[in-house]
């Protein structure tokens, strides 16, 4: 069962950041996505995004709260965790794809680029905030 975990990080004037996705990217190469990726063994949800944000980011995770906000099936995987952690800035590294960007969130389903499964996940998450 493939399991992945992501987040959905919001600056405080409530501006979404996410990851540019480069043309190498296994899965929607040069899309913009969430920051996440897939379980490692053994590993619970929040685990795998603390770990993944760290591969993925020079973010303080350690200065972070993560809140856990649904388990969503999506396109290949069996579950995917979704997180929401609050961000001071979006200036910070990026080690994974072309870097981030920052949108609002009915600027980001307008556009023809965003992930799919992106795409569904900010849905269910507008829809319920």
């Amino acid at each position: 069962m493939a399991k992945t975990a992501g987040a959905i990080l919001i600056l405080d004037d409530g501006q979404l950041v996410m990851q540019r996705r480069d043309a190498a990217a296994p899965t929607n190469p040069n899309t913009l996505s969430l920051f996440g990726g897939h379980f490692e063994d053994h590993e619970t949800p929040h685990a795998a995004l603390i770990r993944e944000l760290g591969e993925e980011t020079s973010l303080p995770i350690q200065d972070l709260e993560f809140k856990f906000v649904m388990k969503q099936p999506l396109h290949g995987n069996d579950e995917t965790y979704i997180y929401l952690a609050h961000i001071k800035s979006a200036h910070f590294k990026v080690f994974e794809g072309k870097g981030a960007e920052v949108h609002g969130l009915k600027e980001l389903f307008k556009l023809d680029d965003l992930n799919p499964d992106a795409r569904e996940i900010l849905e269910i998450y507008a829809r319920d905030k």
